[in-house]
């Protein structure tokens, strides 16, 4: 396991970013059609926080990227409702 990148060996990993937010943990990006099966959504790109397993599911890359930078950015609000709670409870 890489310390940057500590999920890069979870079966249909694409990226990652570190959450700068209170919340902590990293912002990943699976690919359900690469190897990320294991994932039940809708969508093939599913953006997790890790670990607190909230996650979204989207049908582009492109989308998720941007939500992967918006919710690891503690600079912006957060778009997206896949980070816990201020305190880090869910």
């Amino acid at each position: 396991m890489a310390k940057r990148k500590p999920h890069s060996e979870i079966a249909g990993y694409v990226a990652e970013r570190k959450c700068l937010r209170p919340c902590g943990g990293h912002v990943v990006i699976y690919d359900r059609k690469n190897g990320g099966d294991w994932i039940d959504a809708d969508d093939r790109w599913v953006v997790f926080h890790e670990p607190s397993t909230l996650h979204v599911s989207v049908p582009s890359l492109a989308f998720a990227r941007d939500i992967m930078k918006n919710a690891a950015a503690a600079d912006e609000p957060s778009l997206y409702d896949i980070l816990p709670m201020e305190g880090g409870t869910l």
